[in-house]
């Protein structure tokens, strides 16, 4: 199975090229983590596969945090600022623990991340639009299977 996640578009005009990526490789998911939920509903609209979105602080109210099963695995997926993903994945791993989670999807720091620790795959697709601290723009590639988990960033 293949899961593209993103996070982090802002609504930007940037944003129209993954559009395209998805219609041209066809992801069995995408998983968007949040501000730019508008984005995460034009991939949607394409009709190519399931979308799993949760807002951020930059978005309107909405789910702010969403479980989805994939190959036997449990992804949680958060925007990250309410675990404070910008100083620590402490209270994520504790999030994902108390989900059962054997991933978390993240966003919010504008920074790539793909962390094994205590179990748990940490990723952070990085922000395809606004990239901080010298990243370029990022999305991963999560391919699933029941017996591997492999996470590969994507420049943008």
């Amino acid at each position: 199975m293949t899961v593209f996640v993103v996070s982090d578009t802002h609504r930007s005009f940037l944003f129209a090229p993954f559009l395209e990526i998805v219609q041209a490789q066809k992801p069995d998911m995408v998983i968007h983590c949040g501000d730019g939920v508008c984005d995460a509903e034009d991939i949607a609209a394409l009709h190519i596969c399931p979308v799993v979105s949760v807002a951020g602080n930059c978005d309107a109210p909405g789910a702010r945090e969403r479980t989805v099963q994939a190959e036997g695995h449990t992804i949680l997926v958060t925007h990250g600022h309410l675990f404070g993903a910008e100083s620590s994945s402490e209270r994520l791993k504790e999030e994902a623990r108390a989900q059962n989670a054997d991933i978390v999807c993240y966003g919010h720091t504008h920074t790539p991340d793909l962390t094994f620790s205590g179990g748990i795959w940490l990723i952070n697709p990085g922000s395809l639009c606004r990239p901080r601290d010298d990243f370029s723009a990022t999305y991963c590639r999560l391919s699933i299977t029941r017996e591997s988990i492999v996470p590969t960033l994507v420049p943008f």
